[in-house]
């Protein structure tokens, strides 16, 4: 616990603004499975601590203070963090976080280009579908049982955040197959 708070403490003290201390708080529980929770714009400006009256325009909030908390985070830590709007109607209801590490800049030397890869990033809306699939397929429910208590939606979200994790989509890549994966090839 002490070197995980230290290592936090290092990772914020460079940070300027309160918004990208807070985000950056709220989302590092999620850097190992790669996405958060969808969070209602509600829900996400009451964690960043805005009032009701700040930032009221949506355009006006992403762009001064998720972009902006996004680039200082992204400047000065060791993760990227990326996110998708969902909408209800006209309007953005939730915002799902894509996290992920820096990646090292190393070559791709030394790999079978006729590999299939297992670990081609699933785009958000992808990890969503197959999760949903999943969660409603027999085999794979009595692979991968849900948590007592837990919803079928909770499930679905659970499995499609652990798919953004090249490791889960080679572990049950014959349920995914199973319900229309296809894994893609490696191309040059």
């Amino acid at each position: 616990e002490a070197n995980f708070t230290q290592y936090l403490l290092e990772q914020v003290s460079d940070f300027k603004s309160k918004y990208s201390i807070r985000l950056y708080e709220l989302l590092i529980k999620y850097r190992d499975v790669g996405n958060s929770k969808k969070f209602e714009i509600v829900e996400l400006r009451s964690k960043l601590g805005l009032e009701d009256n700040e930032y009221k325009l949506n355009a006006v909030f992403k762009r001064d203070v998720l972009d902006k908390a996004i680039k200082e985070i992204g400047n000065k830590t060791d993760i990227q963090i990326k996110y998708e709007q969902f909408k209800e109607g006209r309007v953005i209801s939730h915002i799902l976080f894509k996290i992920g590490k820096k990646k090292d800049k190393k070559s791709k030397v030394g790999k079978d280009m006729n590999t299939i890869d297992m670990f081609a990033d699933m785009t958000i809306k992808q990890a969503l579908m197959f999760g949903d699939k999943l969660s409603r397929d027999t085999a794979f429910q009595n692979h991968y049982k849900a948590n007592v208590g837990e919803s079928v939606e909770d499930y679905s979200e659970r499995i499609a955040t652990m798919l953004m994790d090249g490791f889960y989509v080679k572990e049950w890549i014959q349920y995914l197959e199973n319900v229309g994966f296809v894994p893609t090839r490696l191309s040059e």
